[in-house]
């Protein structure tokens, strides 16, 4: 899982972040478990 100290660091509200790179480096997998991890930060924040 991605850090919650990376998340606050580097994907700052109003921001647009692309992700790119050359194909089968892993980008799907690194947006996807951003986004799990981001979720879990949200709900910690909500509760």
């Amino acid at each position: 899982m991605i850090s919650h100290n990376f998340i606050g660091n580097n994907f700052l509200k109003g921001e647009l972040t692309l992700v790119g790179d050359c194909p089968s480096i892993g980008k799907t997998s690194f947006i996807i478990s951003l986004a799990i991890s981001m979720d879990e930060v949200c709900r910690s924040v909500r509760d």
